[in-house]
């Protein structure tokens, strides 16, 4: 009985280093790609969606240009490179702020009366 428990603490502890192991190994290795936010203007309102604040906008500033630079220049899509870091960072924010909506579809918001989808790549 007590090798049993002492076998199942032994695999749990060797997966929290394996796992912590695969975390590190991750993060070195994301930096090596090129991130891209982008954000595309929908013409129709998305199945779900959040309502992108000024809070937001202040957070992350690049959301903001990236919107600016598509509602001066008439566009429908605008993307722009950031670092790893700062991409993974944003949209973790974008994903937990539209599971507040308990749906998945996407990350999709409202914001200045127009939807718009937000994305992030890596290359």
């Amino acid at each position: 009985m007590t090798s049993n428990v002492l076998m199942k603490i032994s695999i749990a502890c060797i997966l929290i280093i394996a796992t912590s192991f695969f975390a590190i190994y991750l993060t070195h290795y994301m930096q090596g790609f090129v991130t891209y936010v982008s954000i595309e203007k929908l013409t129709s309102p998305p199945p779900c969606y959040f309502n992108l604040t000024e809070e937001d906008i202040s957070k992350y500033p690049i959301i903001g240009e990236i919107i600016e630079k598509i509602e001066k220049e008439n566009r429908t899509y605008f993307g722009k490179e950031v670092s790893s870091k700062e991409g993974i960072e944003i949209y973790e924010y974008m994903l937990e702020r539209i599971n507040e909506t308990e749906e998945n579809c996407g990350i999709c918001f409202f914001y200045k009366d127009h939807y718009y989808r937000f994305r992030l790549g890596a290359t």
